[in-house]
């Protein structure tokens, strides 16, 4: 049971999800993209039985949906648990988790990384100039503008040095750099350990997809006992409601993107602590998905390969952005939301790279 293709679907799209349990409940039952009522029933109760519990993962997945054609297809929680057990490797997260260890080790490949222009311990900067104290939010103001000139990009976007999700990460460009917006800032600044780094120009299609972020592919790669390294999927990540990340962790939307052309999915969704809605067009521009590719996704393939064959992980998401002439590799993550990869591909399972992988953790 399957979903129109067109880009305008024939039934009306979900609303947001509400918050509390009842309310939850009362969405599913009249969600119009729910599969028929006895079906989730059944589906529901095999659930239960295969979780030894209430399965909350079948309504949080949103696999009561006619998208979610067969709900076997998608990670139990237990099966998420054993594959970050798994995969887990305490001797290279750090290559991955610390953002100034990551430049240091990607920049000796061949792979194109955003400029590090510095980074800060508490309220003190440091770069290949020495370092430079700041002592309020107009240092921060002058140093922001400094960067701007002497890189030459149109902002520098600055994340915490061990940071996930996208959060505390801000960006300094000529909106942001005004006394009412710094002083966040710079008590974010004081409070930990940044990166700074040249903010990106994306390609214009994605830039007309959603202007305030860069919008990154997040490639999922295996790399097998014997060392060789495959791409096990992509999706495509997006800011939203005028966010400078695109995280989907933070509100942002995903959608799947084919390996074999780059050609995006018709509809794109938000993870269901965020309403769970589903998007034909971006809700803040109004960009189409249906019929669009993603520019120099050949070479974005080969950037992921040559990152992971730089620094062999289990199982590692990449971040890639595109620019106008190039793949730019953001950063990697040995712990990727699965979940939202497993989601984007209609169910990891049904997916021939990662049941090999599967069959190497021994989940069949």
């Amino acid at each position: 049971m399957s979903l129109p293709p067109d880009k305008h679907p024939e039934l009306p799209l979900p609303a947001a999800i509400p918050h509390g349990t009842l309310a939850r409940v009362r969405a599913a039952f009249t969600d119009p993209w729910r599969k028929p009522l006895l079906r989730v029933l059944l589906e529901f109760g095999e659930a239960a039985l295969r979780a030894r519990g209430v399965p909350r993962y079948y309504v949080k997945h949103l696999l009561y949906r006619k998208d979610a054609a067969n709900w076997r297809d998608y990670l139990t929680p237990r099966e998420g648990r054993r594959i970050s057990s798994f995969i887990r490797d305490r001797t290279r997260i750090p290559f991955l988790d610390n953002k100034l260890l990551f430049h240091s080790h990607f920049r000796q490949a061949d792979i194109r990384l955003p400029a590090c222009l510095g980074y800060s311990v508490g309220p003190v900067f440091f770069s290949a100039e020495g370092s430079r104290p700041l002592t309020g939010p107009d240092d921060l103001l002058r140093l922001g503008e400094a960067l701007m000139s002497r890189s030459g990009a149109p902002g520098v976007f600055a994340k915490p040095v061990g940071g996930i999700h996208g959060k505390h990460c801000f960006k300094l460009d000529s909106a942001s750099l005004q006394p009412e917006r710094i002083e966040s800032c710079y008590a974010a600044v004081c409070s930990g350990t940044f990166v700074f780094e040249e903010a990106l120009v994306q390609h214009p299609l994605l830039s007309a997809i959603y202007p305030h972020s860069v919008n990154t592919l997040r490639f999922i790669t295996w790399t097998r006992e014997d060392g060789a390294s495959e791409v096990v999927s992509a999706l495509l990540r997006l800011g939203a409601n005028g966010s400078c990340t695109d995280n989907a962790s933070a509100g942002g939307l995903f959608l799947k993107v084919e390996l074999e052309s780059g050609a995006l999915a018709p509809y794109a969704r938000k993870f269901y602590e965020f309403g769970g809605t589903v998007h034909f067009v971006h809700p803040d521009t109004g960009f189409e998905f249906a019929g669009s590719v993603v520019p120099n996704f050949d070479a974005a393939i080969e950037m992921t390969r040559a990152a992971a064959a730089h620094l062999p992980y289990r199982l590692v998401g990449w971040d890639v952005a595109i620019t106008p002439d190039s793949p730019v590799l953001i950063e990697g993550n040995h712990n990727p939301h699965i979940y939202g990869a497993d989601i984007a591909d209609g169910g990891y399972k049904r997916n021939p790279v990662f049941r090999s992988f599967l069959r190497e953790v021994g989940i069949s």
